[in-house]
């Protein structure tokens, strides 16, 4: 036998072999266990037949693919859930004693573990695309899956090699660190998610995370403004400007909706129709028609007709609320300027966006309308969600009493 008989390419072969040898330090032996970039393992798995001393080659396909690299004694090529980038397939005769294989010896390198930045750069894109996350849950489970992440490479463990105790380790962890069980019990469902992701990629076989129980969460009752606080808070912005006109609209179109801050910054013109007197919402992949009051419609005109065009730098912009570079409005100016009418109106209760979504809920649910419908109208998947503010009412209901009652 000749120790050299190409099958199809000899040269590019031993060219490509040599250079693992000299990126990961491929050394001598039956068994090689070295780590690269990439996190590559080898491992023996296949007999090859006793060949003859001093006669040093063998033959294997080398399959190149997007999500890593496969050496295999047995297979030709291999199917990839992944798009081949590079799609050659080698088949040669190598001098097998280069690399440490010998006689009776097997060989069985597999490089398909992607790098971790790969690994959160295929989970974004499937929150993104396929789940169709809003941009701050994107960024809570890629911050959640970020230390994960760092809290295996510091331990050592390749997240594709994850079993389930180093999950439920890393969640006690997270609690002796004084995280919240709400913090903890998110952390745990965004590793749940992106395992997931993983498995129907074809990444991992097991999600490790599944049987982790999430931490037992205390659920608060929201804080909700009275009636009379809303209206306070509501009269702030003075209409003497455009800033004014402007933050009137806002709050009442928050306040008269229930919707969220994210879902009031991404509104565009389109989406109101003043005449029917209804906002056209949509979050989640999900439209929703949301009735609007006759003070939020006369606001939101006088924004609309008045003041938006005076603000907007190009007749292309098509957000609803803008700020005052003519942009479309963030969520740090929204914020901002939430405290600033808090600060203003002297109201002692801590205000944020939310507040307004959880008193128009309350507010309709205290007043008679039913739940199935303000579940409609908030956008939430789950009836469990709107259920918490008739815990809410029940609670007013008994404070009322403990003060109202002669003997409570």
């Amino acid at each position: 036998l000749e120790p050299w008989i190409p099958a199809v390419s000899v040269v590019p072969a031993v060219l490509f072999l040599l250079f693992l040898r000299s990126m990961w330090g491929l050394d001598s032996g039956g068994h090689w266990s070295f780590g690269g970039p990439w996190g590559l393992r080898a491992s023996c798995d296949r007999r090859i037949p006793a060949i003859p001393e001093g006669v040093h080659f063998c033959a294997f396909p080398v399959s190149l693919r997007s999500s890593g690299l496969r050496f295999s004694a047995s297979q030709p090529s291999l199917a990839v859930p992944a798009i081949p980038v590079f799609p050659i397939t080698l088949l040669s005769r190598i001098p097998c004693g280069e690399f440490g294989l010998r006689p009776g010896g097997s060989f069985h390198l597999d490089l398909g573990v992607l790098e971790v930045s790969d690994l959160l750069s295929v989970y974004e894109d499937y929150l993104k695309i396929e789940k169709r996350a809003s941009a701050n849950t994107v960024s809570s489970y890629l911050r959640d899956v970020h230390q994960f992440a760092a809290a295996m490479g510091n331990k050592g463990v390749e997240l594709a090699q994850v079993v389930t105790q180093e999950v439920e380790d890393y969640a006690n962890s997270l609690v002796k660190r004084g995280k919240s069980p709400a913090t903890v019990t998110r952390s745990v469902a965004s590793i749940k998610s992106f395992y997931s992701c993983l498995m129907g990629k074809g990444y991992v076989s097991v999600n490790p995370a599944k049987g982790v129980a999430p931490a037992k969460v205390e659920r608060k009752l929201p804080q909700v403004l009275t009636s009379k606080e809303v209206e306070l808070f509501l009269e702030q912005p003075e209409c003497t400007d455009l800033k004014g006109y402007r933050d009137r609209a806002m709050l009442e179109l928050l306040y008269a909706t229930g919707i969220r801050v994210s879902e009031l910054i991404e509104l565009d013109v389109d989406d109101l129709n003043l005449p029917g007197g209804v906002l056209k919402c949509f979050s989640k992949g999900k439209e929703r028609m949301i009735p609007l009051y006759p003070t939020a419609i006369r606001a939101l005109g006088e924004y609309i007709n008045n003041v938006r065009p005076q603000l907007v730098d190009s007749a292309e912009e098509t957000a609803l609320f803008v700020n005052m570079s003519g942009e479309r409005m963030s969520r740090q100016g929204f914020w901002k300027l939430i405290k600033h009418y808090q600060e203003k109106a002297g109201i002692q209760k801590d205000i944020t966006p939310h507040t307004l979504r959880h008193s128009f809920a309350a507010h309709l649910l205290e007043n008679g309308a039913d739940l199935r419908s303000i579940q409609e109208m908030l956008g939430h998947a789950d009836i469990s969600s709107t259920q918490i503010y008739s815990k809410l009412i029940n609670q007013k209901i008994k404070d009322v009493y403990k003060k109202a009652h002669p003997r409570a």
